[in-house]
């Protein structure tokens, strides 16, 4: 059984893969393919890596989850759909979603460090 804190390293690193990946196609002019396919991999394994850290600090699957972790879920889904597809249709604003998504990040930490409740 793998520990709480080999999963938040992975999932911690996962999120730093993800980014720079997403990064990688930003601001790269080609050979783009290789980063779209590791951020992908990257998101799975934090979606994975987030739902056994939720198992190891005892929240339920089968109850309803506190509002921290459905926001955390919801940027994450949003991040990892927008992305791929602004960076494919709309080139003129992929920059600025870069800045977006760092906000979003940050949002997304101090919801899991302080847990707020509404």
């Amino acid at each position: 059984m793998i520990n709480y804190e080999i999963y938040k390293m992975i999932h911690v690193f996962m999120v730093v893969i993800m980014f720079t990946y997403f990064g990688i196609q930003i601001y790269a002019k080609d050979k783009v393919k290789m980063a779209a396919m590791w951020s992908g991999i990257a998101s799975l394994l934090i979606l994975v890596s987030g739902m056994g850290l939720l198992a190891r600090i005892g929240v339920s699957h089968t109850e309803g989850w506190p509002f921290w972790v459905i926001f955390k879920l919801g940027v994450w889904t949003l991040i990892t759909i927008a992305t791929p597809i602004i960076i494919k249709r709309a080139k003129g604003f992929s920059k600025n979603w870069l800045y977006v998504m760092f906000l979003m990040l940050l949002t997304v930490i101090y919801m899991v460090q302080y847990k707020p409740e509404f």
